[in-house]
This record gives structure tokens, C-alpha cells and sequence, in this order.
């Protein structure tokens, strides 16, 4: 649509009522998952498998082969993808990894090392954090055999000037997942303790590293010379990731207006304009549409209604509000918009929602003016000066003075 005018608009056209839609959205909590194996079981037993995304040929932390004695502490790749709206997952690949028990204990324990620590860092606006992976041999008896200990942390990341870290601190645990067969930690993060990213939204300074928690402890300072590995750094970090939203377009929608508030008579129609920005990457389009609910039961209407829309769309459109004969004055109506898209992927239909504008209509009756009580002389005047008594007097007077001519000439004769 082209540019308008003014943003409100009063006319006397009656208009018709729009249904309205309205939608919820659900909510996840953290857990912590802890496992322990004893000597009769392999490591490498956590989970089914993992479902990786197509972001492992393409991750957002690369590090390759490095010349690391034991590959199972040499990382080789790290990505980022979102199973849906709640959670982000977290993928940590190694070059290798132990197949079983004995392997991963002469691992472990090589150095008199007893705790590695597998961690994947990131930003979000201002804060740092990590998920980690802690590996434990945690101790040997003659019954049990060899005890492995292994659990997942969230961390809060403070880091000093040179990209080093002063300090990590746990914020939380997180559910996680060991695939042996590509070798490769996932974590799954609740989105809501990472500070609720929405879709657009960018995580920033990526990097991994595996450290020696028995050398350099999570609660001291971590200097990456220390480090057993690094994939990227603080300063120098991998590529940022943008959020979706756990679908594989992206899809956004804001609404905006400059004039939301009006007064009007009874009978009056009230004409609100708005501003729509919508874009989506889905090739095949998608579908928005306004969503207008009043406060009180007048009649209410937009001019968008369901459109279709392709790449990106900047739309101006109207609210329309009519005041009802009978309103009383001093009433206001108050009418919530938002836009609606839907977003064509997976089963179910799922539908996005803009922001919420609300629109102030409140009723102003004109005084009306007051009959005043006339003296006798303001009742004469009012009188002599209606129009035909004005000609009356006129004809009168023409009379008078045709007669006062007519005598003079008769007494000339």
C-alpha cells in the first residue's frame, strides 16, 4: 500500500465486528542428569544416540587434529542447533573416544589425572556462559570395580583482559547425552536460563575447550595456556549462531504507529493507521493477518486481513473504530492489535505474534447551549428584527412619506 496521510482519520461510515484468536505459549525446566557406572558397564552406554543436525558439517566451532597423545581430549568440532521453541542444543564432538571401560581408564587416569572438564562457551547480550561436561574416575574397589562419575553444568563465565577465564560458577545443570559412536557430548539448554533468546536473536564469542579440573578448577583462574585443548577462543571466536526458533526458515513480524490515542462524538468512526514489517526466509511465503480485540463491545475492524507475504513486506494499514450513537461521554475504548503469522513447518500449525499495540478511543459529547431568560426590551428587539416584521415596517414608512408628499402637493394647488 502507498503512503498516508494523517494517522487518525473521524468519519459517520458504520463498520462490522472481527472475530478474534488468541494463542498460549508453554514453559520447560531445567534438570540435572547424573549417572554412574560401575565395572560390569561401558561408558559409552549414556543414550540411544544423538540426532545431529545439519549444522555438523557446517559448525560453528572447527578444530581438526591436534597433537594431543589422547584423542579422546582432542576436540574436533562443535555446533549449535534448536530442537524447538524451548531449547537449544549443544553438540561437542572429539576426535576419538573411549570404547570401553579400560580404555577410558588408563585415559583418565594418565597423569595421576583424575577429572576432565568438556566445555562449550557462548554469549548472550551480556552475559558468558558454558555447558560442561565433568568426567570422573572417581575411585576403585575390589566388589565394584572401577566408578565412573559423570554429570553436566551451566556455567557463568567471567573472563580478565587477555580472554582468559578469572572464574566459573554453576548456575544450573543441564540434560546431556554421550553418542560413542561419533564420539560427541550434546547438551540440551533450557533457552529461559540463558537470558529467553527469541528468534533473530545471536549468540556470540563461540569457542570449546577441554581442561584438567584437577590442575585448573572451575572456581579459580583458567589461563588457556593451560588448557588441554581449545577450538577457538574468547577473542578470537567461532562463527556467531542466529536463533530460529527450532524451524528451518526464520520468521519475524513487528507492528508500529505514531498516533494511538483519539477523541470522537457519538456516531463517529475512528480511523487508526499502523505500520506492519514482516519477513520470512521460507521460499513458499507465509500467511499474517491483524488480530484486534476491544475493551468494551463497540465495533471493531482492520484492512489486514489473511495475506500472504514472501521474503520481506513493509505495509500500512488501518484500525477502524466506531463509536456508537448512544456512547456517553467521557467513555474510552481501549483495542489491543497484534499480527499473526503462521509458520508452515512441522505437523501442527504453529503461529507467530507481534508485539501489541493499544489504541485509546474516548467519547467527547459537545456542550450544548443554554436557554437564557429575556428582559422585555432584548423580546421587542428580537421581534422588530424578524424579517417580516422589518418589511412590514419598510412598506409602512414608504407609506408615510408617499402620503406626506402627496399632502404638500396639495396644498401648493
Amino acid at each position: 500500500m502507498g503512503e498516508c496521510g494523517a494517522s487518525i482519520r473521524i468519519t459517520d461510515n458504520l463498520i462490522s465486528k472481527k472475530t478474534i484468536f488468541c494463542d498460549g505459549i508453554g514453559e520447560i525446566k531445567m534438570h540435572r542428569k547424573v549417572a554412574t557406572f560401575l565395572c560390569a558397564l561401558v561408558l559409552v552406554v549414556l543414550s540411544a544416540g544423538i540426532a545431529f543436525g545439519g549444522s555438523q558439517t557446517d559448525p560453528e566451532i572447527l578444530d581438526c587434529a591436534d597433537d594431543i597423545p589422547y584423542k579422546f581430549l582432542d576436540i574436533d568440532r562443535a555446533w549449535f542447533i534448536e530442537e524447538d521453541m524451548d531449547t537449544l542444543t549443544v553438540t561437542l564432538q572429539l576426535m576419538d573416544g573411549p570404547k570401553d571401560r579400560l580404555d577410558f581408564l588408563s585415559d583418565v587416569r594418565s597423569d595421576n589425572v583424575t577429572t576432565y572438564d568438556f566445555e562449550v562457551y557462548f554469549s548472550f547480550k551480556d552475559a558468558n556462559y558454558s555447558v560442561a561436561a565433568r568426567v570422573q574416575a572417581a575411585f576403585h574397589t575390589t566388589l565394584l570395580g572401577d566408578v565412573f562419575l559423570l554429570s553436566a553444568e551451566l556455567r557463568e563465565i567471567a573472563y580478565i583482559e587477555n580472554g582468559s577465564i578469572e572464574n566459573e560458577t554453576e548456575i544450573g545443570s543441564v540434560n546431556w547425552d554421550w553418542d560413542s559412536e561419533n564420539t560427541a557430548f550434546t547438551f540440551t539448554v533450557d533457552k529461559v536460563s540463558i537470558g529467553a533468546p527469541e528468534p533473530k536473536d545471536v549468540l556470540t564469542n563461540t569457542w570449546a575447550a577441554v581442561w584438567d579440573a584437577d590442575k585448573c578448577p572451575e572456581d579459580d583462574a583458567r589461563y588457556l595456556e593451560c588448557a588441554v585443548d581449545t577450538a577457538n577462543t574468547y577473542l578470537d571466536p567461532g562463527r556467531e549462531y542466529e536463533f530460529t526458533g527450532g524451524f528451518e526458515y526464520l520468521y519475524d513480524v513487528e507492528i508500529y504507529a505514531t498516533e494511538t490515542e483519539a477523541t470522537a462524538e457519538p456516531g463517529q468512526t475512528v480511523v487508526y493507521n499502523f505500520s506492519v514489517s514482516a519477513s520470512t526466509t521460507n521460499p513458499n511465503g507465509t500467511e499474517i493477518w491483524a488480530v484486534p480485540i476491544a475493551s468494551i463491545n463497540w465495533s471493531i475492524s482492520s484492512s489486514l486481513t489473511k495475506r500472504n507475504i514472501t521474503g520481506s513486506a513493509n505495509l500500512t494499514e488501518t484500525l477502524t473504530v466506531q463509536v456508537p450513537e448512544n456512547a456517553k461521554n467521557g467513555t474510552t475504548c481501549k483495542v489491543t492489535l497484534r499480527v499473526l503469522m503462521t509458520i508452515p513447518e512441522g505437523e501442527n500449525e504453529t503461529r507467530l505474534s507481534s508485539n501489541t499495540l493499544t489504541f485509546s478511543t474516548t467519547v467527547i459529547v459537545p456542550p450544548t447551549t443554554p436557554v437564557q431568560n429575556k428582559t422585555l426590551a432584548q423580546k421587542l428587539i428580537d421581534i422588530l428584527t424578524e424579517p417580516y416584521i422589518l418589511i412590514i415596517l419598510c412598506a409602512i414608512i414608504v407609506v408615510i412619506i408617499a402620503a406626506a408628499v402627496l399632502a404638500k402637493k396639495q396644498e401648493k394647488r
